[in-house]
């Protein structure tokens, strides 16, 4: 069992995983090292140090709407299903409210060029597919290889049908947004926004990739939204900033940085413009708002 979990409150009795042997008849496609499936515990906190391997996370189902993860201090939500990919190196948190399913493979950290080399983007955390049959029947056949891993030309098979199962999903999200309307696009990028507030916004990128110059991406986007991109992204982040203020103990540099701003001070001047007061003065007259009001004082953790 890969090392990498460093906090797993519970035990998880529907959590397997097994390791694929070395033994190869091929050369082509990237090795995996680990295959398993999961169905996590409700209501439990996972916190995952410096992770040494490259993971594929395929999320099947949950009774949740949208999955919640903390990487590297930014938050990323995708609805199910969906592929989380877990770079090595990063830290990462996560709470499960409802049980969910999952598969996953996993990959020695110096296969990432291979992939890199594929057109295949590690820097995107998920990506949402939708459960065809040709993804369903691969995900199928993955979870049958787990019980003939010791058999001979099970190792080869099992990287082949992973790495037609990640390029299923990528392929499926590049189709998707090359075919969207364009009125759908710009909705899929207001989406993308706030899924990614922590992020820096490419609206250049966000608009290439959909099939749109920058020029008709703003004109577009006037024909659906009455206020321009960045301004609606900063109306996003600064009603994000007040939740996060009002709702956890995170200290201000620490907001500034989920909220999507290059500096504190910038976040700062930024806020006092919207709210009129700083951040800091905002949390405290709310706190002591509730305060006379006899409700609780400290933010929830």
């Amino acid at each position: 069992m890969p090392k990498n979990v460093e906090k797993v409150p519970k035990t998880n009795p529907d959590f397997f995983i097994v390791n694929v042997p070395d033994k190869r008849f091929h050369s082509f496609v990237p090795r995996v090292s680990h295959i398993g499936h999961t169905i996590s515990i409700a209501d439990t906190e996972y916190t995952l140090y410096q992770r040494k391997e490259l993971e594929f996370c395929f999320r099947i189902s949950s009774a949740e709407k949208y999955a919640v993860d903390e990487i590297d201090n930014q938050f990323h939500r995708n609805s199910f299903p969906h592929l989380l990919i877990k770079r090595p190196g990063i830290r990462h948190r996560y709470r499960t409210r409802y049980p969910r399913t999952a598969c996953f493979v996993i990959y020695p950290a110096e296969t990432m060029k291979l992939f890199e080399l594929a057109d295949i983007d590690l820097s995107q955390p998920g990506y949402a597919f939708q459960l065809t049959p040709e993804i369903r029947s691969l995900l199928d056949e993955l979870r049958h290889c787990e019980s003939l891993i010791h058999e001979p030309g099970i190792p080869d098979r099992i990287d082949l049908v992973a790495i037609r199962l990640i390029s299923a999903v990528i392929l499926q999200n590049k189709k998707k947004a090359q075919h969207l309307p364009q009125h759908d696009a710009v909705r899929e990028i207001a989406s993308f926004m706030e899924c990614h507030i922590s992020e820096e916004i490419d609206f250049r990128k966000l608009a290439g990739e959909r099939g749109m110059s920058l020029r008709n991406f703003f004109r577009r986007w006037r024909e659906v939204y009455q206020d321009p991109p960045a301004h609606y992204l900063l109306v996003r982040r600064m009603e994000f900033a007040k939740r996060l203020l009002l709702r956890s103990n995170m200290d201000i540099a620490l907001a500034a940085e989920n909220t999507g701003f290059s500096s504190a001070g910038y976040f700062i001047q930024a806020f006092k413009r919207y709210y009129g007061v700083t951040p800091a003065a905002y949390r405290r007259q709310h706190i002591e708002s509730s305060s006379d009001t006899g409700c609780s004082a400290k933010p929830s953790e």
